[in-house]
């Protein structure tokens, strides 16, 4: 869903304050409704089918061991608030609108539309693997609620960024032709697991948005703190990422408008790995991820 623009408005997120909370799995990346979710006032119940902590905003919680059949089976019947859910979807709704409108419309090269394009254009039931930072991010932001069934894949934790390439490679292997969405940082962290390519058996498409650096770091008041900002935390790299697909016989394709990506992007290929490249700009796609979380 939309929530996280929607609930930046102060209006929305206190008349949809939860009175109850409960967490099956972990949570999502959305700051904001993380935020919205650790309200003192919310009783919270986490369901989980190991005994570990899957609750990152440390509240205070009822654990509940099991899966969501078993917990249905011995919930009592509740009461409900008919009227949240139906506000709740009808803004959702409006607000996929207006961000559907300003995606159609937008022709620069930003990299949140990067997620919008491939929810809607990939093959129905293609796995997708997500890269941690700002791809998985930009996808809870805007990928489209349909009936695609698409399979969503990434590796979450401190160490997120590890292996990401190698992953999607044994995501992709002796399985459907696959897709990974990832950065430049995190694609040239585990550049390596381009020497397994010959061994896999498969289709594997990567869709790097090159933005020459750690675009996730741009978000955080550190952006501020230049020039220490730009080699500390940004990390600008300036591989041709061309020659490195060269170097490992690996198909390369430089995406320079959105026409170019749904194209490469509807039909996949049925065996081998290939890159797609986007190059944007950080600070730009700054901007305009406000652009779209700030709907009037």
């Amino acid at each position: 869903t939309c929530y996280d623009t929607f609930l930046r408005d102060s209006v929305h997120s206190n008349h949809f304050r939860p009175t109850a909370v409960l967490q099956m799995g972990t949570l999502p990346t959305s700051k904001v409704l993380r935020a919205w979710l650790g309200s003192p006032d919310a009783v919270s119940f986490l369901l989980t089918s190991r005994p570990f902590n899957t609750d990152p905003l440390h509240r205070i919680a009822m654990p509940l061991y099991g899966d969501a059949h078993e917990l249905a089976e011995h919930l009592q019947h509740q009461s409900v608030e008919s009227e949240w859910a139906k506000t709740w979807a009808v803004l959702d709704r409006d607000t996929r609108s207006s961000i559907d409108a300003r995606m159609e419309a937008m022709d620069t090269l930003f990299e949140g539309k990067v997620s919008w394009i491939l929810s809607r254009h990939l093959p129905v039931g293609t796995p997708v693997f997500l890269a941690s930072s700002m791809s998985v991010r930009y996808a809870e932001y805007f990928w489209s609620a349909g009936n695609r069934a698409h399979s969503i894949f990434c590796n979450r934790g401190a160490n997120g960024i590890d292996g990401t390439l190698s992953s999607a490679l044994g995501l992709a292997h002796r399985g459907k032709p696959a897709v990974l969405l990832t950065g430049d940082l995190a694609f040239l962290h585990d550049s390596n697991g381009l020497l397994a390519a010959r061994q896999l058996k498969g289709s594997l498409t990567v869709v790097i948005v090159n933005n020459h650096g750690g675009g996730i770091f741009e978000h955080l008041p550190v952006a501020q703190m230049d020039p220490a900002f730009e080699q500390y935390f940004a990390t600008p790299q300036d591989v041709d990422l061309a020659k490195l697909c060269q170097a490992h016989t690996i198909s390369h394709q430089a995406v320079t408008d959105w026409d170019s990506l749904i194209e490469a992007v509807s039909v996949l290929p049925q065996a081998g790995l290939r890159v797609l490249e986007i190059q944007t700009n950080r600070k730009v796609d700054k901007s305009a991820l406000s652009y779209f979380t700030q709907l009037p």
